[in-house]
């Protein structure tokens, strides 16, 4: 695990009029990074010593013995690239992200992700949930299923808030009802804060209100998600 210093998960959202978090480190999709090479171990790719071979989401890949999931919909789609990038070198990865996907239609992903036994698990869901007009508890049942069933297994979970500045008003109101939620949850990554202060500040970091931007909106969603990552593999040991 790399080394760094315990921050607040929020930490990033400061750095928005900067754009600072880390934009060399990530390169155009299809476009090998220069700065973190990427390490891949086949022992890992295959088993990753969690006794699974997953059907339907990525199996692991990646170097270490920490091993992180992170589920969501077209936004971690989006960022998975960057994802990989900042994070391969020091964990075994696996990402889902699927355009459009609520939360419940994420379950099928949820359910293997949850059998591959990670050691943290972040979960990005509920922002389809809230743009078509489903009420917040249909999300909040799904995401707090998912927690109970992670945690009784000794995996950290890690929540990421959705954005309420969108185009859409019932749909922020959705988001906001879904943000109190995990607000109240143990390790949040804030990317709703990120994108207020970012629209404050006039540096836009979503391009359609939804999707964050390139480089600059991946770039700081993605340093937000791999501090937060670092944070809990501090207490989350390899089971």
């Amino acid at each position: 695990m790399r080394e760094m210093t315990k921050v607040g998960l929020t930490a990033c959202a400061a750095l928005v009029l900067a754009v600072s978090c880390q934009l060399d480190a990530i390169s155009p999709v299809g476009t090998p990074s220069t700065t973190t090479p990427l390490v891949v171990s086949p022992v890992a790719i295959t088993v990753a010593e969690s006794g699974y071979v997953p059907t339907l989401v990525q199996p692991y890949q990646g170097a270490g013995m920490t091993r992180v999931t992170i589920v969501g919909d077209s936004i971690t789609a989006l960022s998975a690239d960057a994802l990989h990038r900042q994070l391969d070198a020091w964990y075994l990865v696996s990402i889902d992200g699927r355009s459009g996907y609520t939360a419940e239609q994420q379950q099928p992903s949820l359910d293997e992700m949850i059998a591959m036994r990670p050691d943290v698990m972040v979960i990005n869901l509920g922002t389809n949930d809230a743009l078509k007009g489903t009420v917040a508890e249909v999300a909040i049942s799904t995401l707090s299923a998912a927690r109970g069933r992670l945690e009784a297994q000794g995996t950290t979970v890690v929540f990421v808030t959705l954005t309420t500045d969108t185009d859409n008003p019932a749909a922020n109101n959705i988001a906001a009802a879904v943000n109190a939620w995990i607000r109240s949850q143990e390790n949040v990554v804030d990317w709703d804060r990120a994108v207020a202060t970012s629209i404050a500040s006039g540096a836009l970091l979503t391009s359609d209100s939804v999707h964050p931007t390139w480089p600059e909106g991946v770039s700081v969603l993605t340093s937000m998600i791999a501090a937060a990552v670092d944070q809990a593999a501090v207490t989350a040991l390899p089971s």
